[in-house]
């Protein structure tokens, strides 16, 4: 190395302009003495691992399908910039990914607490029969907005006799068909009792509607991931389509100096 070192600044001294013709042949005589004391290994090993790193370039750097990438980006974002070597940007998608299942998750075990919370509020302060019972959306909405199952029914009726004002079979038939009666009547106790069921029940609702926005969230992300892990694909494929330019020592004619090369895929 240390050789091949002095060879190069014995060379770059006889491209200065200002060396005399005397100086130059000295240093021409000096630089080709050097040269040929290199042991031929040691240039060969030289160009060989110019070679090698041509080689290494290729293999790491090859080109990518741009579809391939958008479709592992779309099952998993960032794996489509893991196949395309930007690892830096797969990392982010790759924590935005676990982090948007961890709150998925958590919201849905907030919700399924809270929804348990407010059916055992409604047990306790209501007398609502919800344990074991096979309760609905509708029925959980209903207990918050009356104090009782007969506040409710006096609606029922109300409503039968707008509906139907003369005909009064049609109106039992809807009473009859609306009303609410058995096990599933309910009396709060009071109305801030009643409305701290809301509270809780809005909590659970609030959460189920998080957790919604988070499965749409993972969506997005898939999709974001796909178009930048295909355009990052495109990019590289470009890059690999332009020229590489290089550097080398070179002898020919007989003259120092150095060679420069441009070398572009087709």
């Amino acid at each position: 190395m240390r050789s091949l070192a002095a060879t190069l600044m014995i060379l770059a001294l006889a491209a200065r302009p200002g060396v005399s013709g005397a100086a130059a042949v000295s240093i021409d005589g000096a630089a080709r003495t050097a040269i040929d004391a290199l042991p031929a290994p040691a240039a060969g090993a030289m160009f060989a691992a110019d070679q090698s790193g041509v080689e290494s370039a290729g293999e790491t750097r090859e080109h990518v399908s741009p579809y391939k990438a958008f479709g592992l980006s779309f099952l998993l974002p960032g794996l489509g910039q893991r196949y395309t070597g930007h690892d830096g940007r797969a990392l982010g998608y790759f924590i935005g990914e676990g982090g948007l299942w961890a709150s998925f998750v958590a919201l849905k075990i907030q919700q399924r607490m809270r929804e348990d919370d407010f059916a055992q509020w409604a047990e306790t302060f209501a007398e609502a029969k919800i344990d074991g019972y096979n309760r609905n959306e509708a029925y959980y909405q209903t207990i918050s907005k009356y104090l009782s199952s007969d506040d409710y029914n006096l609606d029922v009726r109300y409503v039968a006799r707008l509906i139907y004002p003369t005909d009064r079979p049609a109106q039992f038939a809807y009473i009859e068909a609306n009303s609410i009666d058995g096990d599933e009547t309910w009396s709060w106790r009071s109305a801030d009792i009643r409305d701290q069921y809301r509270i809780i029940r809005h909590g659970a609702l609030v959460a189920d509607r998080h957790a919604n926005w988070t499965l749409g969230g993972l969506v997005l992300l898939r999709v974001v991931s796909a178009i930048d892990a295909a355009l990052g694909a495109r990019h590289l494929n470009r890059s690999l389509a332009g020229g590489d330019l290089s550097l080398r020592p070179a002898l020919p004619s007989g003259e120092p100096g150095l060679a420069v090369g441009y070398e572009r895929a087709f």
